[in-house]
């Protein structure tokens, strides 16, 4: 039997991860909850991430179809200083936790390394505020992140062009007119 589809609004979305980070009262939820994740059922845009050629275009591709999996605006930008991640609510007046912002940045960079099959660390990272990290995840991203405002992560320069071993330009050209279709109906505008 197929699961009813059941679908909320951005501000709920928000309001859910937060009841669960209360419900779960467990240092390191965020670490906990993205290693199921990242390496539960894939999703179309971790597919899409997945069958990019590299790191850089991967992330672009996430970017691109984020919306699919929660109300979250996601910017590649690409500078001579390396690759920066930046991800907002994409509903104006909304906000992320840092709770929420540290497990997307946990998240991405599982990807990354699994995609990549390297052991990357970001070269920085931000928050929208203070959040208390444990060892574990301060180990897994080489640091503790920054407080700016805002939820960002950036690779080094050389690991933007790193390869995927995921790569498949024949199951992206298969994937991505049903992704785009998935996206023109969730936003009701082409994408692209």
């Amino acid at each position: 039997a197929n699961a009813e589809e059941i679908n909320v609004d951005a501000d709920t979305y928000f309001h859910l991860w937060e009841a669960v980070r209360a419900e779960a009262n467990r240092p390191g939820i965020e670490m906990q909850l993205v290693m199921m994740y990242a390496h539960g059922p894939f999703v179309p845009p971790i597919f899409a991430f997945s069958c990019a050629e590299t790191l850089g275009l991967g992330l672009r591709r996430l970017a691109d179809f984020k919306l699919l999996i929660g109300p979250i605006s996601m910017d590649v930008t690409r500078r001579d200083t390396g690759l920066t991640v930046t991800l907002r609510p994409s509903e104006p007046g909304l906000t992320t936790s840092p709770s929420h912002g540290l497990f997307e940045i946990l998240y991405i960079t599982e990807c990354a390394r699994t995609f990549t099959g390297k052991l990357l660390r970001p070269t920085a990272t931000s928050l929208p505020g203070a959040l208390e990290v444990g060892p574990e995840t301060l180990d897994y991203l080489g640091g503790p992140p920054q407080v700016t405002g805002e939820v960002s992560l950036s690779f080094a320069p050389r690991d933007a062009d790193l390869p995927l071993i995921t790569s498949s330009a024949a199951f992206w050209e298969m994937l991505e007119p049903g992704f785009l279709e998935q996206l023109q109906e969730r936003t009701g505008a082409a994408p692209l």
